[in-house]
């Protein structure tokens, strides 16, 4: 929310100017400011923590060896994502976050709205998501590339 909120007030400072995410992102590096691309950097790398763990979740599926322990894929998801970017503490928060993940089975009721039996229409939705997820995540990925902005800044 931090990082979504840090946009939106960057676009407060001119609604007009901010049309879309790009025109603050090539503003500010004109600028030499850095608010609004650390912010859309990190929430791009949140996205993409999400990404590789639904993509896991529907390969581990898919392979027919779904585990109610998901704690294993969101720690895969995590050090392929996040982790290079964090210091001890966060990386210590993460661990107990972690261990709080739900089973598979709670998880895939909660994504069904409560509705039991509904394992491979979630599945089927989250190959759909994860597509548009990628490309969306590909198109900052792309902004910052094409622009010469520090994809691996840690700041």
């Amino acid at each position: 929310m931090g990082n979504i909120q840090k946009l939106r007030r960057k676009y407060e400072e001119d609604k007009s100017r901010f049309i879309y995410l790009n025109d603050m992102i090539l503003a500010e590096k004109d600028q030499g400011e850095y608010m609004a691309i650390g912010a859309l950097l990190w929430l791009r790398r949140g996205l993409e923590l999400f990404y590789v763990f639904f993509t896991l979740v529907v390969q581990q599926t898919e392979a027919g060896n779904a585990s109610e322990d998901l704690r294993p894929l969101l720690q895969q998801a995590y050090q392929e994502t996040l982790e290079k970017y964090h210091g001890w503490m966060s990386k210590q928060l993460f661990k107990l976050v972690c261990q709080m993940s739900p089973c598979r089975k709670d998880f895939m009721l909660a994504l069904a709205l409560g509705q039991e039996g509904r394992e491979s229409s979630v599945i089927s939705h989250i190959s759909s998501f994860v597509v548009d997820l990628r490309h969306n995540t590909g198109a900052v990925y792309k902004l910052y590339e094409d622009n010469g902005i520090d994809l691996e800044a840690k700041s």
